[in-house]
C-alpha cells in the first residue's frame, strides 16, 4: 500500500485575470454571468448575479458559483461539471432552457468554447498570457480589461 499523500491541490486564479461577462434571460430570471480565466485560457472562477429575486435565490445563486470556481480549481474538468448540470429539469422551463441551472450551465458552456475560439484565432496572444510580462504592456492591459484580441 501506498503511502503518498492524495490531498487535492487547489490552483489558484492569477490576481490579473482575463474574464468574460454575458446578461440573459434564462426560465424568467435575468442572470448576469463572469467567467474568469487561468492565463493557459480553463476557467478557474465563475460569479453569478440574479436580479429582483431576493436574498434567497441570490444566495443559491452566490453558493453555486462558488461550487463550481472550487470544483475547477481543485482541478475538476469544466466538461465534467457541465455534464453534469446540463438537462436538469426542476421548476418552470422557457423554450430555450429547460430550468435555470440548464440555462446557466449551456451559458457558460457557450462562453468558455467562445473564448478558446478567440484564443486559437490569435497566436501571438495565447503565446503571450502563457509567459505574462507582467508589465504595462498592451497585450496584458487588453487582457486584464477583457478586451481580449485588443493588443498590438
Amino acid at each position: 500500500m501506498s503511502t503518498q499523500d492524495h490531498t487535492p491541490q487547489r490552483r489558484r486564479p492569477p490576481r490579473d485575470r482575463l474574464s468574460v461577462s454575458c446578461k440573459r434571460d434564462i426560465c424568467g430570471f435575468r442572470v448576469y454571468i463572469i467567467i474568469g480565466f487561468y492565463d493557459a485560457g480553463g476557467p478557474c472562477e465563475v460569479f453569478l448575479k440574479l436580479t429582483k429575486h431576493g436574498t434567497e435565490m441570490s444566495g443559491l445563486a452566490d453558493t453555486i458559483a462558488l461550487l463550481l470556481s472550487l470544483c475547477m480549481q481543485y482541478g475538476v474538468p469544466w466538461t465534467a461539471l457541465y455534464d453534469k448540470l446540463v438537462d436538469m429539469r426542476f421548476g418552470t422551463p422557457d423554450e430555450r432552457y429547460k430550468s435555470l441551472i440548464d440555462g446557466i450551465a449551456r451559458t457558460i458552456n457557450e462562453q468558455i468554447a467562445r473564448e478558446r475560439e478567440v484564443m486559437a484565432t490569435d497566436p501571438e496572444l495565447e503565446a503571450h498570457l502563457e509567459d505574462r510580462c507582467g508589465k504595462d504592456c498592451e497585450y496584458c492591459a487588453a487582457a486584464s480589461t477583457g478586451q481580449i484580441g485588443e493588443g498590438p
